[in-house]
């Protein structure tokens, strides 16, 4: 099993149909894997979400024929699947800091164009080094509170109603005492003053990339799950379900998204040759915490496997 082929699959597809709508479910199929699956394949080893990636290829080759042709910005814009003239500038200044105009006009002077990523053998030489700590562990069936994240940080956007539902009770006296509910930051630093917090030892923060488009959102999120005692409730935002446990290969990464994207990258290198498949589970990343030291400073990171 070669993710690394799989992964050159759908690059060479996204480069043959980067002028027409391309839908990642697709995609996962070319890659022989779920659409969860591969969207974290594809993050791990491109180093970006498969989103991100496609629109700067299309930005690239959009700039190359502003130079090589004489066609209306309009109608490249379109061909490469912006929805109006005014979408593709703006995605073509935050990309390239420069108008689709201007850079016609400078003939591309000073942009450095998105290439096609590099699955060689050459290109394989990115994922640095072999992974010393992979631990096999069994998650047993847990019930956890959730709330999925969208926007420009759905990382942040989710743990937001998160934070509010394990403060709830501080959030309340907050309101009782103030006659106003506090933004989430205040009520943390309020809640840690007044030794309002107590979590339960046992008490474990995951997430994870969620790719999945729902009924009321089209755009990709960040979910957060949190598990749950018995004795506590959902509340307007934060709702709970039954997560199904599974097998999984562990191993731990710095809080930094540069070590969390250099640790899947040798995580799924491992797999190839650990003797497990992958399994159609959820992956996940633990939040970690360590006594003496503030907030999470650690992820483990959690690939589903099978036997």
């Amino acid at each position: 099993m070669d993710y690394y082929l799989r992964i050159q699959a759908t690059i060479d597809y996204i480069e043959e149909n980067i002028n027409k709508p391309i839908d990642l479910l697709d995609l996962s199929k070319k890659a022989f894997c779920s659409v969860p699956h591969f969207y974290r394949i594809f993050n791990s080893i491109v180093g970006m979400s498969v989103k991100d990636y496609i629109r700067k290829r299309r930005l690239s080759i959009a700039a190359n024929e502003l130079i090589s042709s004489s066609k209306r910005i309009i109608d490249i814009a379109y061909d490469y699947e912006f929805k109006s003239q005014e979408v593709f500038t703006r995605a073509f200044l935050k990309g390239f800091g420069i108008t689709p105009g201007a850079y016609r006009r400078k003939q591309g002077e000073g942009v450095i164009l998105f290439n096609k990523f590099d699955m060689s053998e050459g290109g394989r030489k990115m994922v640095i080094g072999k992974l010393k700590d992979v631990r096999i562990v069994k998650l047993e069936p847990v019930k956890v509170a959730f709330y999925r994240g969208y926007g420009l940080n759905p990382e942040r956007e989710a743990w937001i109603p998160i934070t509010e539902w394990l403060l709830s009770e501080a959030r309340e006296l907050y309101f009782k005492q103030f006659g106003i509910y506090p933004k989430v930051k205040e009520l943390v630093k309020w809640a840690e003053e007044n030794n309002l917090y107590r979590p339960p030892k046992n008490r474990r923060y995951f997430g994870f990339d969620n790719p999945l488009k729902t009924d009321e959102k089209s755009e990709y999120g960040y979910e957060v799950w949190v598990t749950v005692n018995e004795e506590e409730k959902e509340d307007a935002n934060v709702k709970f379900k039954n997560f199904e446990g599974g097998l999984y290969a562990v191993t731990r990464a710095k809080k930094s998204s540069k070590s969390l994207m250099e640790t899947w990258q040798k995580l799924f290198k491992w797999l190839e040759t650990s003797g497990y498949k992958h399994g159609n589970h959820q992956w996940l990343e633990e939040y970690i915490t360590i006594e003496g030291q503030k907030g999470f400073v650690a992820f483990d990171l959690y690939m589903p496997i099978s036997e």
